[in-house]
């Protein structure tokens, strides 16, 4: 399916082909979890500035992907100290080495 000459994909449809790509094939994530968590593509600014995060973080296409502390620390280090159980952070695509990467989290 195709809306704004954005693809997305045909196993999850709520996500740009490329999202789901990087997180099912490169981040091993079963599709049933994926579906579970709801992670999903945002073409909008408005749309993420209405999950909260700011002006400067509201960078869209993106993806809207929720973690859980035990990932969160995996990804940033034993410091983190996430506000709740479960942050939903932003992935970008990474121009420069492909794939995705996560700019922000709230």
């Amino acid at each position: 399916m195709e809306v704004e000459g954005h693809a997305f994909s045909d196993k999850v449809p709520r996500l740009l082909v490329h999202l789901f790509n990087e997180l099912h094939s490169g981040s091993n994530i079963r599709i049933d979890v994926i579906n579970e968590r709801k992670d999903a593509s945002a073409l909008d600014g408005n749309d993420l500035l209405e999950l909260g995060f700011s002006p400067s973080q509201a960078r869209a296409p993106c993806g809207v992907v929720e973690y859980t502390v035990k990932e969160l620390r995996a990804l940033f280090g034993s410091k983190t100290k996430p506000l709740s159980d479960h942050s939903l952070c932003l992935l970008h695509e990474a121009k420069k080495a492909g794939g995705a990467k996560v700019t922000s989290c709230e």
